[in-house]
């Protein structure tokens, strides 16, 4: 029998305590990369999700964090 390969899951949120925005998502990379693949995709200017707007709106990333909600191994299926 083969062994399923784990991996840490994590459910984040990014926020703005400004506008009481907040954004959440999930993901199996570290929240710092993943916070960095969000700055290079909304740099793209054709990227139109709506959160990126909201983002660019307020004046870009630096009034934003990302806060780790939950930390769990999940399995490949």
């Amino acid at each position: 029998m083969m062994m399923k390969k784990t991996y840490k899951a994590r459910v984040f949120k990014i926020c703005n305590n400004d506008n009481n925005m907040i954004f959440v998502g999930s993901t199996k990379q570290k929240l710092s990369t993943r916070l960095s693949t969000y700055r290079r995709d909304m740099e793209l200017r054709n990227n139109k999700r709506p959160w990126f707007n909201a983002i660019r709106e307020s004046g870009g990333f630096p009034g934003w964090r990302i806060v780790l909600l939950e930390e769990f191994d999940c399995a490949n299926h």
